[in-house]
């Protein structure tokens, strides 16, 4: 008998030997998220920064919080992984704060900045959902599937009902003139054939293609000859019989009210020209006797507005900021007080066009005004010139280098701040700056991609470059060394270096460290006028926190800018 009690315990124990155990703590799943607030944040293996880094966020990525231990909070990472991240660098959103947005149509961009001169990053399915970032003006910034970017806010609904209910208002609107027009699956006659419209039916004009147009209608979509499409509405179209004064001094004249028309001729500045019809921000005018075309309601004046000063129609379309920090005043003028300060790729609606200032509509219902030369049309470029403008940077070409990229990361601060970030960041600054003054600007790397150094240095060599910066930030196993360097190898960088130097340190007043001999292969093999600049120490706390700031970057790339022109001056 007691064999058997020994045997059965025996055999218990063995069973539930067998039955997994249940761990000693387990992470329950997240209950809140957390919302990097840097560029880049690194992302430690401890609550401290004694850990080391177990990953690197980028500004804007959102994680599951774990855990919170006084001044961090545990993280739920890609990839089976946690790491920690200090509070004050990401903002904890509980489940109900977490927006989302839905796409209303097939194959939105997802583009890298708020604007359609940023590169594509990936597309948005009609919908589909993501998480939503922030708005700013006409863009909105989503997260989706990895990708975090920007898509144009008339594509953005906030459920999937009104995405299927919008898909038919979105984008330019026509009418099918044919009796039957075929719809087909690409812009090929050669296609599939989907089915077809009749003639009178309201339809969204969605893409543009050669000679045919990507329609969406009755809940589909698909593609038409352009032929048998008429923008606007079935109504008749009113005559306006006004004349007008053409205020740029080339403006392009199409075939369809649209930045895709086909070029039908050119009008040039003071020339009369007749206006027919007036469409959203296009005006389609009558030019040399008997031919026609649209043009952008932006740049012609009305007869008979009576004033010299305020020379567009209401509405008459948008404008998109060309760098970071720019000024938008109570007047036209530069001597008016700053209401507000404009991102690069912003757009907002322009009221009118006084001399060579926009007025312009902020989002929160007030009305102010930018220099034409900080600013660009937001479908023809820019048309203003700034007043005496620069000669020296006009039509030369500037080849920008933000160091590093990719799997190339560069040095870092103990503030989590990755060099190749902060030269991209620069860069950026840099290219807008010099555009203003007339330059062309060519980009090494527009985005977070590693570049060979051959490649860097034939980018400039290729374009017969006038002259090629490479943007680097330093580091020093001594922490107390900061300010900036400029580095040349050949005797024409050492010219270019000198003023580049000069302006810098006048502008930032960082601690000047000279200008210096350096075997860097994109300058030493490089056989245009070409320097290196380390723009300040990422390993210095000090240098650090300044070199992040929006003033820094503002002073620093305005000093290169001042710095070239000097150099140009003196050729």
């Amino acid at each position: 008998m007691y064999k058997k009690i020994v045997s059965a315990a025996l055999c218990a124990i063995l069973l539930f030997s067998l039955i997994p155990a249940e761990p000693f703590y387990a992470e329950a799943a997240p209950k809140e998220t957390a919302k990097i607030l840097n560029d880049t944040l690194n992302i430690r293996k401890g609550p401290g920064l004694s850990y080391g880094i177990e990953a690197i966020a980028r500004k804007d990525e959102k994680y599951g919080v774990l855990e919170k231990n006084k001044e961090w909070v545990k993280l739920d990472l890609p990839g089976n992984r946690t790491g920690w991240a200090a509070t004050w660098l990401v903002e904890i959103q509980s489940p109900s704060q977490v927006k989302t947005v839905y796409s209303n149509a097939e194959d939105v961009r997802i583009r890298k900045g708020p604007g359609t001169g940023h590169a594509i990053v990936g597309t948005f399915p009609y919908g589909k959902q993501a998480v939503l970032l922030k708005k700013e003006g006409e863009w909105t910034n989503i997260s989706f599937n990895g990708i975090t970017g920007w898509i144009s806010s008339r594509y953005a609904s906030s459920s999937i009902k009104d995405s299927k209910e919008k898909t038919d208002l979105k984008g330019p609107s026509g009418y099918i003139t044919a009796t039957s027009l075929n719809v087909r699956s690409a812009p090929s006659s050669a296609s599939s054939l989907l089915g077809s419209v009749t003639k009178g039916t309201k339809v969204a004009i969605l893409k543009s293609e050669g000679s045919w147009l990507r329609i969406s209608y009755s809940g589909k979509t698909g593609w038409v000859s352009r032929d048998f499409v008429k923008s606007g509405s079935l109504e008749s179209q009113i005559k306006t019989g006004k004349t007008g004064i053409v205020t740029a001094a080339s403006l392009n004249v199409r075939n369809a009210p649209s930045p895709t028309g086909g070029l039908s001729g050119k009008v040039v500045k003071n020339e009369q020209v007749s206006i027919l019809e007036e469409k959203n921000s296009w005006t389609k005018i009558r030019f040399n006797g008997s031919q026609t075309g649209w043009v952008s309601s932006l740049y012609i004046k009305a007869s008979e507005t009576g004033s010299q000063q305020d020379t567009a129609p209401k509405n008459s379309g948008a404008i998109r900021l060309i760098s970071d920090g720019t000024n938008i005043r109570s007047s036209a003028s530069v001597n008016s007080s700053v209401i507000a300060r404009g991102t690069a790729g912003q757009t907002y609606t322009v009221l009118s066009l006084q001399n060579d200032w926009y007025k312009i509509k902020l989002l929160d219902g007030r009305t102010g005004y930018v220099a034409g030369w900080l600013a660009e049309d937001a479908e023809f470029g820019k048309t203003v010139n700034r007043p005496g403008e620069s000669k020296s940077l006009k039509g030369k070409t500037i080849v920008i280098d933000p160091g590093h990229g990719g799997i190339d990361g560069g040095t870092s601060g103990s503030g989590g701040t990755l060099e190749k970030s902060l030269t991209m960041k620069t860069a950026g600054y840099l290219s807008g700056e010099l555009q203003s003054e007339g330059a062309n600007v060519v980009m090494t790397r527009s985005s977070d991609l590693y570049i060979s150094l051959s490649s860097r240095v034939n980018s400039a060599q290729s374009r017969s470059a006038d002259a090629f910066i490479s943007l680097h930030y330093d580091s020093s196993s001594n922490k107390a060394v900061r300010g900036m360097t400029v580095y040349y190898y050949h005797s024409s960088g050492q010219k270019l270096a000198l003023p580049v130097k000069e302006e810098l340190i006048k502008n930032t007043r960082s601690a000047d460290r000279g200008v210096r001999f350096g075997d860097y292969h994109v300058i030493r093999e490089n056989s245009r006028p070409s320097i290196l600049i380390e723009l300040g120490y990422l390993s210095s706390i000090t240098d650090e926190m300044t070199v992040n700031s929006s003033s820094f970057q503002k002073n620093a790339v305005h000093g290169i800018t001042e710095g070239l022109k000097d150099y140009f001056s003196q050729q």
